[in-house]
């Protein structure tokens, strides 16, 4: 996302993905939180944030692990959202399980601060297990706005 932009990166997340079909939305998503990352590594050290530049997602959060970056915690929660990241590039009708998303939801809720209360309401939305996502339904930007707001600095968000 470019820096010279007037929308948030909150409002960017929500417009790009409330509207969106899963894989878009989810897609989206892992790619903002990706340039978050790297972002993070980069304000460790210019040169080596250059050369995670050029690593998987998988690499990223490892190095962004190794450099304090992000926690284990976290991580793990980036892991299981790079699985189905992974899932929807080698299968165009991949439909995340509404229980894979809740589990996402409880570890994320665990791992990071719900300052908008996102993660809790997601967790409580995906319990249900007539959930079916919709286009128009704010569960999935919710859990990427508020992971965003915790690997972030302010500078990220405008």
């Amino acid at each position: 996302m470019s820096k010279n932009t007037s929308e948030s990166l909150g409002d960017f997340l929500f417009h790009k993905i409330e509207h969106s079909d899963m894989m878009s939305g989810f897609i989206v998503g892992h790619l903002v939180l990706e340039n978050l990352l790297l972002r993070g590594i980069e304000r460790y050290d210019n040169k080596i944030g250059a050369y995670a530049s050029k690593l998987k997602f998988s690499g990223i959060t490892e190095m962004a692990l190794q450099l304090e970056v992000i926690n284990q915690k976290e991580k793990a929660v980036f892991d299981s959202i790079n699985k189905i990241r992974n899932k929807f590039a080698h299968d165009l009708h991949y439909q995340p399980l509404r229980t894979d998303l809740l589990n996402i939801f409880k570890s994320a809720a665990t791992a990071f601060s719900d300052m908008t209360d996102g993660l809790s309401q997601g967790v409580e939305t995906l319990s249900d297990p007539n959930w079916t996502y919709e286009p128009g339904d704010y569960t999935l930007s919710d859990l990427f706005i508020q992971i965003a707001y915790d690997i972030s600095e302010a500078d990220d968000w405008v």
